[in-house]
C-alpha cells in the first residue's frame, strides 16, 4: 500500500497523527564559523565529538501546521550523543538522556536550576514510576551537570529544529532488524531573519515561534538498525528495489545547518558535495516489475538544495 504524503503539515487533516511525530531542537555556536563547534566536529567525525539536543514527542498542532509542546507539563528528553571511532576505540557512539518537565528546562538551561535539584525535582516527579538505583541516579546526575556545563561554557544555542513523522517496523519477538521511516521531514532554523533572539527562555521558544513557509525537506530518510551484521534480505531490498539511495552517516542536523546557515558554514556534508550524482541516480528509471508497471512514482527534483522533495528515501543503514 501507499499513500500521499501531504505537502505541508498545514494542508493535513486535522486528526492526522500528531502524536507521532518527533520534534528535537538542536544547540550550537553562535554563528556558523569556528564559534559552530558542535557542527564542525560532528562533521569531521572528531573523536569524542558531542551533540546536544531537547526533544520531545507528539503535542499539539500549531498554527503553521508544526507540532507544539502542551505546555510547562511537556516532557522534555535533554539528550547527549558522543561519536566515537570504533576502530580506534572499540567504543560506539552513545546517545544518553535524561529528562525534564517544560517549567524547569529553561532555568536548567540559564544555570539557574542546579543539575543536582533538577534531578531532585523529577525524581519526585509523578512521572518517576519509581525509585532509581544509586548507579542509575548518579549517572542521571552525572550527565545532568555535564549538559549544563557544556551549554553553558559553549555558550550553546538553539540553532536547528528537526519534525518529522516517524514510522517503525520490527518483529515482535526480535531486535535484530529495527526499521524506521520518517517522512515528512521538516528541517527549520531556530535563529536568523523573522526569528526570535534566544533570550534563554525554551518553552517560550518551541511554543511562539512560527514556521509559516514551512516546507518540508524532499526526501524520506529511511534508517535501518541492527544488533549485528545485517541480515541478507536487506540488502537485497534495499539495493534490488533501485529506490532508496544509501547515504551513511546521513544528518539531520548536519544537513539543516549546513543550509540555513551556508553564508557562515565552511564546510558542508559529504552528501551535499555529491549532490549532482545522487540526483542522477534519483531520477533514473524506476524498476519494471513483470506486468510491465513501474513499481512506483517519483516526485520532481527541480527544487532548491534547501528544500529537497519527499517522495524519495534516503536510507542510513
Amino acid at each position: 500500500p501507499s499513500a500521499a504524503a501531504p505537502r505541508s503539515l498545514a494542508d493535513a487533516a486535522p486528526d492526522s497523527q500528531v502524536h507521532n511525530f518527533l520534534s528535537s531542537v538542536y544547540f550550537d555556536g553562535e554563528d556558523g564559523g569556528q564559534a559552530a563547534c558542535c557542527f564542525r566536529r560532528r562533521i569531521a567525525q572528531e573523536e569524542g565529538a558531542q551533540l546536544f539536543r531537547i526533544r520531545w514527542y507528539g503535542g499539539v498542532r500549531g498554527p503553521d501546521g508544526l507540532p507544539r509542546p502542551t505546555g510547562a507539563d511537556t516532557l522534555f528528553f535533554l539528550e547527549l550523543k558522543t561519536h566515537h571511532n570504533f576502530e580506534m576505540t572499540s567504543q560506539k557512539s552513545t546517545k544518553e538522556r535524561f529528562a525534564l518537565r517544560g517549567n524547569l528546562v529553561s532555568p536548567f538551561l540559564r544555570g539557574e536550576l542546579p543539575a543536582a535539584e533538577a534531578v531532585r525535582l523529577m525524581e519526585a516527579d509523578a512521572s518517576c514510576k519509581k525509585p532509581p538505583t544509586e548507579e542509575k541516579r548518579a549517572k542521571t546526575l552525572a550527565l545532568a551537570h555535564f549538559i549544563q556545563q557544556l551549554v553553558l561554557r559553549e555558550r550553546l544555542q538553539p540553532r536547528v529544529r528537526t519534525v518529522y513523522h516517524r514510522t517503525a517496523f520490527q518483529l515482535s519477538d526480535s531486535n535484530d532488524v529495527r526499521i524506521s521511516l520518517d517522512l515528512p521531514v521538516y528541517l527549520l532554523p531556530e535563529l536568523g531573519a523573522g526569528r526570535r533572539p534566544w533570550d534563554g527562555d525554551f518553552l517560550a521558544l518551541t511554543l511562539d515561534s512560527r514556521f509559516p513557509r514551512a516546507e518540508p525537506f524532499t526526501h524520506g530518510v529511511l534508517e535501518v538498525k541492527t544488533s549485528d551484521a545485517a541480515p541478507a534480505w536487506v540488502e537485497d531490498e534495499l539495493e534490488g528495489s533501485g529506490i532508496p539511495v544509501a547515504m551513511p552517516k546521513f544528518s539531520k542536523f548536519q544537513h539543516g545547518f549546513a543550509v540555513h546557515y551556508s553564508p557562515t558554514t565552511p564546510i558542508v556534508p559529504y552528501w551535499m558535495d555529491s549532490w549532482r550524482e545522487q540526483r542522477a541516480q534519483l531520477l533514473a528509471p524506476l524498476p519494471v516489475d513483470h506486468t510491465g508497471r513501474d513499481r512506483g512514482e517519483r516526485a520532481s527534483l527541480e527544487t532548491p538544495l534547501a528544500n529537497w522533495g519527499a517522495s524519495d528515501g534516503i536510507s542510513s543503514h
